[in-house]
């Protein structure tokens, strides 16, 4: 954030791995306000106010899953990147994540992470929308391959949906920014054109 913002956005770091929520939070702390947890439980002591969450999908408590639905269901409005060493499969393109990183992760790449993810914040419900799947679809095509998702009617689900939204949200998409958000709109341009 630019140094004239009063208000940094607080972002959650939850991970059973002390060592590497520490790391994260320096990374992290010059720019925003952090809070950590290392079990579901604190967690979800510390959720109250949190703008954005990295979350962790296997931990021994309780799953990074189940607390990304306990969130949902409690309705928080916060932005959660799952930040986690699993590979990501179609199946999990269902879940309400808003970004998805495999670790290991990099200083850069992490605030680039919590950057796109607080930018997301402040756009509307379609264009939040239009952006999760443009990044669901970016990520499996970078884990999975075009080729084996041809025949998956849940992948052409969601670049159907994916080009509906794009059709009717175009102009906002310049001002998106950052790697893999950028070549996701590539991709889909380049998809509409064949």
């Amino acid at each position: 954030m630019d140094s004239d913002d009063s208000e940094q956005s607080t972002v959650l770091i939850v991970d059973d791995e002390p060592a590497l929520v520490t790391t994260f939070a320096a990374w992290l702390e010059s720019e925003y306000d952090v809070r950590q947890a290392t079990c579901a439980e604190e967690a979800r002591e510390k959720l109250s106010g949190a703008d954005i969450v990295l979350l962790d999908r296997k931990m021994p408590d309780t799953t990074g899953d189940e607390l990304l639905e306990e969130i949902q269901a409690r309705d928080v409005d916060v932005e959660v990147g799952m930040l986690t060493a699993v590979e990501p499969d179609i199946d999990d393109m269902d879940m309400s994540f808003d970004a998805y990183e495999v670790k290991p992760i990099g200083s850069e790449e992490l605030l680039s992470l919590v950057q796109s993810l607080e930018q997301r914040a402040t756009y509307g419900d379609q264009l939040r929308e239009l952006y999760t799947l443009a990044v669901k679809r970016a990520t499996l095509i970078d884990t999975q391959g075009e080729a084996e998702l041809a025949e998956s009617p849940k992948f052409a689900s969601l670049t159907r949906r994916l080009t509906e939204l794009r059709e009717r949200t175009d102009e906002s998409l310049r001002e998106f920014t950052g790697g893999k958000y950028d070549a996701a709109f590539r991709m889909l341009r380049e998809s509409d054109n064949d």
